[in-house]
């Protein structure tokens, strides 16, 4: 043996491994092989695994994104729906001062003649007036309170 060689080994299955391979038919080759085939066999597997488990998880996120966005839709609709019934309660509120003040102001033409121009009934009227413009969402009159009281 020289300096710096490493010593041949010949590998060989022993004897016994040889003749018993060989009476069963399967040499350890082919026992390699088998074992090699089965472990892509696994690793594949696993691989179809995985990529089944991104495809759900996947498909669980678009579900949670559309239910999410649904979610979103419902609370806006609820929102507007709330409003108009705000600008609806509003303009029947309007409504109400209005008739109301016609009623006032026909009782008092009724009794009176008419309305003096000045009166504190006319002051009045204007009041209200302004109050169911203020009320209503059909006009552009800001609401009451930014009024001048009289």
């Amino acid at each position: 043996m020289r300096l710096g060689s490493a010593p041949a080994i010949a590998l060989q299955a022993p004897r016994t491994l040889r003749t018993n391979s060989l009476v069963s038919g399967f040499t350890p080759e082919d026992c390699l092989n088998k074992f090699m085939i089965g472990l892509l066999r696994a690793a594949e597997a696993r691989k179809a695994e995985r990529l089944e488990q991104e495809r759900q998880q996947r498909e669980w996120k678009e579900q949670e994104r559309k239910r999410i966005e649904l979610e979103r839709r419902r609370y806006e609709e609820e929102q507007r729906l709330r409003q108009l019934d705000k600008q609806i309660s509003a303009w029947q509120k309007s409504q109400q001062i209005r008739a109301y003040v016609e009623a006032v102001r026909q009782r008092a033409i009724q009794k009176h003649g008419q309305i003096t121009p000045g009166s504190e009934l006319e002051k009045w009227i204007m009041w209200a007036t302004r109050w169911a413009d203020g009320f209503d969402p059909l006009t552009d009159t800001p609401p009451a309170l930014s009024h001048d009281s009289d």
